[in-house]
Formats: C-alpha cells, structure tokens, sequence
C-alpha cells in the first residue's frame, strides 16, 4: 500500500530547518605569471606597519611578487598593513615572532598568484594570524596551523570577491591548530580538513566541490561538528546531525535573499501516524525552484532536475515548474519520527518552494487569509475580488443624495453596488 503526505503542511509541526550554506559552482581560467619569485624577510626595519617600505623587507622588493613573505621576530604591535600593495604570495609565522599579526583591512592579499605555493605556514609559530584584508587564491591554498595557535580569515577565500566569479582552487587545512573563517567563501576546488579544527561560523565559510574531514580532524560548522569520515553534505542529510543552530522558516514559501548559483538545506522531523507503518508512502513537496535532492534518515530517496555538483560540466538543468513527488519504501520509515532533508540548488533569479501547479491557491478578496496584505488590505492577485463595507447615512442627510468616492484603488473597478 502507499500513503501521500506534504510534510511541510502537517498540522502541530514547526518550519522546516534552513541552512543558509550557500555553495557555489562555476569553471573559470586560472590566471597564472612566468615571473621568477624569491623569499622576503619582513625584519620591519623602517618601523613602520607598511608592507610597501623597502627597509622593512630583506630579499626582496616591495614592488615585486615574493614567494612567499616570511614574518620573524618583532612587528610593532603586530599590526601590518598592504597599503595599496598586492601580496601575491604565500606567508609563515616563524617561532621567533614575539606577537600576534594582524593584516589590516586594505588591498587584497593575493595568494599563489606568481607560484603554486600559496600556502600559510604557521606549523613552528608562536602567535596567531588574523587576516582581515580580503583574500585571494590564485592557486591551491595550503594552512599548516600548529598547536595552539588560530589562523583567522574575515575575508573568506575567493578569486575576487565575486560570488559569480569564484576560484576553481582548492583549500587544504594541515596542522593540529585551528582554522577560523568568519565571512563567505567563493571557491569551487573543494576542502580537505586533514588535521585539527576546521571551524566555519559564517552559513557560506566553505567553498563548493566537497569537503572531506580525514581521521582525527574536525569540521566545525555554525558550531556544530561534523566528525571523522563524513562529507559535507552526508552530514546535512545524516538523522543524527544536530541542526539546533539553523534558521527556521515556514515552508512553501521563497528563500529570502536566495542567492544565484547557491545551494541550500532544509530539514524537518515528521511522525509517521501508526496507520502508515509497513507500508510504501509518498511525499508531495510541491515546487522547487531550480533542482533538488530528497533525502529520509540520510538514505537519499530521488532528485529532480540537475544539479551542477552533479554534471561533469557543471551545469544547472532546472526543473522549477515541476511538481516533486517522492515516494519512499517502507524500509528506510521508521515507526514514529522521521527525518526528512532536502538539498534545493537555485541557478538565478529567486529560489525555494512553491504550491503543487496543479493545487495552486487562489486569493479571491481581501477577508481571504492569503491576501497580500492581510484581512485588512483589500488586494487581490488575480481574477475578481469583492470589498464589502456597511455605513450608515445620519438623520440630517436622509433623502440626499451621497456621492461615495474610491480613491487608492490599484489596477481596476469595474463594477460598484
């Protein structure tokens, strides 16, 4: 036997759980140079915070793209600025740097973009590095983060700032130290946690293209951990991931401020009623703007229209307009509660649920409760609504005539009684 339920109308049951954990796929070229690098040592000669100060560097030049930018011993206060210079190049924190360092915000710090080492090496340093700046990979980024120390990223990695232009590289996080990024990311390379704490307190600190937590490392997210051997999104579908720390909305309805190219995960926990127990049972969840994958207690269960993680080209085919229906098999429902989770990408435009077309709901006046504005707006949408309003005429103006004005009436009236 089969049984149908939409799960996002059961009637006791909150809004479905929302992460904003907005992925981002696209191919573009990698820029690359022929120019020859060298190592500079930042001893801060001129004691200054620049990093444009040719007295501050030994080895290089402040106008040509290092290697890598190597920070030992005293550095003022620990403040650093680029000052209208581009880093292209990779950084390390030695054991003799006596505070912390911090970049400030200014001109990108542009990573790898003259070698493949774009690397931030922090495996013997004594302090932490935050960069605040924005941070660019031009190249595979590599963090080694030793014990105890943080390596902080307010400017999420990217090709250049853009959501619609991300890197196609990848991020590697090596060390027992931790990692902290605090902003979007916009890379499409995919994450490898190998050792230590990944933590990602922004919805969009991860870029796309997978993410692999390998034994003995952790993946912090919004908080919540996923452990050894998961995936990124095994976690989200997983029955036993804690999604306390999630927004919640009230599905069908459209993702506020969805943005294009973005993935994002619903979950929610329904009880399967006592009557439905062996059998198969189909979920209805109406229309999903652009594709989906439907997952029950982490078994995925059927996808409609064609995600780019999902096409070797990365391409989107959107099914917007249809209407999804799953049906599960009683072997993956349990008795009692279920969890149901749901992956939307959304290629442009607006994304997230709609009404089934076929049952789509049509307000027809203003005392309907789906009116645009509520009981009190008087709108429509669509067709012919009617307004109905009682008055009374006092004593003094019996037998007069009454003109009654409509004024602020959107679109048209075509008849008054």
């Amino acid at each position: 036997m089969k049984s149908k339920i939409n799960p996002f109308r059961s009637p006791g049951i909150s809004g479905a759980a929302i992460s904003a954990a907005a992925i981002i796929f696209a191919c573009f070229a990698l820029l690359s140079s022929s120019a020859q690098a060298t190592d500079a040592l930042f001893v801060g000669s001129a004691g200054d915070h620049n990093l444009t100060t040719g007295s501050n560097w030994v080895g290089g030049s402040p106008a040509g793209d290092w290697d890598r930018m190597i920070f030992d011993g005293a550095v003022m206060d620990g403040l650093l600025d680029l000052n209208n210079f581009n880093g292209r190049s990779g950084i390390t924190l030695t054991s003799d740097v006596t505070q912390d360092i911090t970049i400030l915000n200014d001109q990108p710090l542009i990573m790898g973009a003259v070698t493949s080492d774009g690397g931030i090496d922090m495996s013997s340093a004594a302090h932490d590095l935050t960069i605040n700046t924005p941070y660019w990979i031009w190249g595979d980024a590599y963090w080694n983060v030793g014990a105890g120390r943080t390596l902080t990223i307010n400017s999420g990695p990217s090709h250049d700032g853009s959501p619609t232009n991300p890197a196609p590289n990848s991020v590697t996080k090596n060390g027992v130290g931790s990692a902290l990024l605090t902003s979007a990311a916009y890379y499409t390379g995919g994450t490898t946690i190998n050792s230590g704490t990944f933590h990602a307190s922004h919805a969009l600190a991860v870029g796309s293209g997978g993410v692999t937590v390998n034994g003995g490392a952790t993946l912090a997210v919004n908080a919540i951990s996923a452990n050894t051997g998961l995936t990124l999104l095994e976690a989200y579908a997983a029955a036993g991931f804690d999604d306390k720390a999630w927004q919640t909305m009230v599905l069908p309805a459209l993702v506020p401020g969805c943005l294009p190219a973005s993935y994002y995960w619903f979950r929610r926990v329904v009880e399967l009623p006592s009557g439905l127990a062996g059998q198969d049972v189909t979920f209805d969840l109406g229309r999903i703007d652009d594709c989906d994958e439907f997952y029950v207690n982490g078994q995925k269960i059927g996808d409609t229209g064609v995600m780019p993680k999902n096409q070797p080209q990365g391409n989107c085919v959107s099914a917007w307009n249809q209407n999804r229906s799953y049906t599960v098999p009683a072997k993956f429902l349990k008795p009692g509660k279920n969890l149901l989770a749901i992956c939307m990408y959304n290629h442009d435009g607006p994304g997230g649920f709609m009404p089934p077309e076929a049952t789509k709901r049509e307000t027809v006046g203003p005392f309907d409760s789906g009116a645009i504005s509520g009981t009190a707006g008087g709108y429509t949408v669509g067709g012919t609504g009617w307004y109905r309003k009682g008055f009374k005429i006092s004593a003094d103006d019996a037998g007069k005539h009454v003109e009654i004005l409509f004024g602020g009436i959107y679109r048209y009236l075509s008849d008054a009684w």
